[in-house]
């Protein structure tokens, strides 16, 4: 079983419902950062998708990590890469037409 997996942040947020806390506005700005990244990074891949696109990945990658928490694998990582990749190459593939 591997050791560590989850995501501090979502744990935090579900511990510190209380929107007001300095916890859970902390672990949310981190979240809307991770997001923030991802968008800036898809800017020159897919600009008039990269919002959606990092939505979309950060769903991907966060939906992931809780389900790899309690089977303490790393299956539902690999399989997000795929679907992120499959993304990807579904949105380069619009563009090249």
């Amino acid at each position: 079983m591997l050791e560590g997996l989850g995501c501090n942040f979502i744990k935090a947020v579900g511990e510190y419902a209380d929107s007001s806390s300095a916890i859970h506005q902390f672990s949310t700005w981190h979240k809307q950062c991770v997001e923030t990244l991802i968008t800036t990074v898809l800017a020159n891949f897919a600009p008039s998708e990269q919002e959606l696109l990092a939505t979309q990945i950060c769903m991907v990658i966060d939906g992931a990590i809780v389900r790899a928490q309690p089977h303490g694998d790393k299956g539902p990582i690999e399989s997000a890469r795929h679907i992120i990749f499959t993304l990807l190459e579904a949105t380069n593939n619009c563009y090249e037409h």
